[in-house]
């Protein structure tokens, strides 16, 4: 016995609502000039004096599109490029991400320590206007820096946001931020930002595939009472043929 264009229907929808399962638990927030390749330096040590396009600079000092030379012999963590960042100056950007709830978010930050000029440096995750979370080695105790002279080591800030916070549904933002005297700076590289978890009382895409798929394959068993159904490869199929089919 064929099943009925309703019966299709609801096939249909179930099929969809499966292959949307299995999904990434995280995903990335986009970061504008994230690892600061946007300009062109042609030589190394070469630097454009606050300008740092993507982000809004705030100068007490001073802020660099930087391509290091030798500072750095093992390398920086992506591109050729840093951010320069001296003096107390900072550098932000408001992300088109905004704050979710029921969701952990992490931010990761290429810290570097040139030597010579490295004395500390603040990373902070904020939503609408809100310090979310911070991290920071201050100019008092920068000697603390674990990774030596000349490298990087990555900055990580771990945030979740409850069903609660009052920031929900506002823009997130990063703020890079130097301490120190006028000729002290800090190197910022390959900022990345990504989110998991729930929303605010919205199933998440697997559990409301399953609860979709299952209401629709017992809507159909109930459409057809006394018929035995053949479970094939994912679909009611009829056991001789693989037509779609309700067999006696």
């Amino acid at each position: 016995m064929k099943i009925t264009p309703t019966g299709m229907r609801i096939l249909s929808v179930a099929a969809l609502s499966l292959s949307v399962v299995f999904v990434l638990p995280g995903a990335s927030i986009p970061v504008t000039n994230a690892s600061f390749e946007a300009l062109s330096l042609a030589h190394p040590d070469d630097y454009s004096l606050n300008n740092i396009p993507g982000w809004n600079v705030s100068l007490h000092g001073f802020a660099s599109t930087f391509r290091p030379g030798g500072e750095f012999p093992a390398g920086i963590p992506d591109g050729v490029n840093v951010a320069a960042v001296g003096g107390g100056s900072s550098i932000s950007q408001t992300l088109s991400g905004l704050l979710t709830g029921n969701t952990n978010y992490t931010l990761l930050v290429g810290v570097g320590n040139r030597s010579g000029y490295f004395s500390g440096y603040t990373v902070t995750l904020i939503a609408g206007g809100v310090v979310l979370a911070t991290d920071s080695i201050q100019h008092s105790d920068y000697s603390a820096f674990a990774e030596a002279y000349g490298t990087f080591t990555t900055s990580t800030i771990n945030y979740f946001a409850a069903a609660g916070n009052a920031q929900i549904g506002t823009a997130l933002s990063i703020t890079l931020s130097s301490s120190g005297s006028s000729s002290d700076q800090a190197e910022f590289d390959n900022v990345r930002l990504s989110s998991s978890g729930g929303t605010s009382g919205t199933p998440e895409p697997a559990s409301f595939g399953l609860m979709l798929a299952a209401g629709a394959c017992s809507a159909l068993v109930r459409r057809k009472p006394g018929k035995r159904l053949t479970w094939r490869h994912g679909l009611l199929a009829n056991a001789r043929g693989g037509r779609l089919a309700a067999t006696q």
